[in-house]
């Protein structure tokens, strides 16, 4: 996406579309300058504890996929995404939720072993900043392209303030698309939505 005279452009995708990459304030491994409660917990410890190892790529772990917390309920890795009294969106972990086997040896601290631990948050201020300097201005715009790969059209969006995107994110309608994984610093903490959504949003339409 880019920012055309005040209208987010969106570029044409296969079945989801991005909102924004937007790391969160607070993780709970090592960062400098983040108070952290367990400072020898870094972030290839949080991978290898809270994420998946890969199938496919030798010694790669992911908080990716199957391990990444969504809205509504805890998944088998004990995790989910909740949005608090102050409209902060919190990555939670609840041990008893854990159903893996050996999370007594995964999980390295007893402090850890503990309900509704805090894993992310992202911070309402932060988050509103960054997505109504993108969305709020004119709205967006999408370019759609036909099964040969042509652009044959373009939608129109309203502009989103950050009570409509936090009420979506509680229906789940928009969610956390994790992709961070060992080897790579990139925190790659995209927020999406199903392209049916973004549809539901049109307001014009041409041709």
């Amino acid at each position: 996406g880019g920012d055309d005279g005040g209208y987010e452009m969106k570029c044409h995708t296969g079945s989801k579309t991005t909102f924004g990459d937007w790391q969160a304030d607070f993780y709970i491994y090592f960062r400098r300058g983040q108070d952290c409660r367990f400072p020898e917990f870094e972030r290839d410890d949080f991978l290898q504890t809270f994420g998946k190892k890969s199938e496919k790529k030798e010694g790669r772990y992911s908080w990716s996929g199957e391990p990444a917390p969504k809205i509504h309920s805890f998944n088998d890795y004990g995790q989910k995404l909740e949005v608090n009294r102050d409209d902060n969106i919190l990555a939670l972990y609840s041990y008893s939720e854990d159903k893996r086997e050996n999370k007594s040896s995964i999980i390295p601290y007893n402090e850890m072993k503990t309900e509704n631990l805090v894993l992310a948050r992202w911070d309402h201020n932060t988050l509103k900043q960054k997505l109504e300097k993108k969305f709020n201005q004119h709205g967006w715009f999408k370019c759609l392209k036909d099964s040969s790969n042509i652009y044959r059209g373009i939608i129109f969006g309203p502009p989103m303030n950050y009570e409509l995107f936090i009420s979506y994110v509680k229906t789940g309608d928009i969610y956390f698309d994790s992709g961070m994984y060992s080897g790579n610093p990139r925190p790659y903490a995209m927020w999406r939505a199903d392209n049916r959504f973004w549809d539901s949003m049109v307001i014009e339409r041409y041709p």
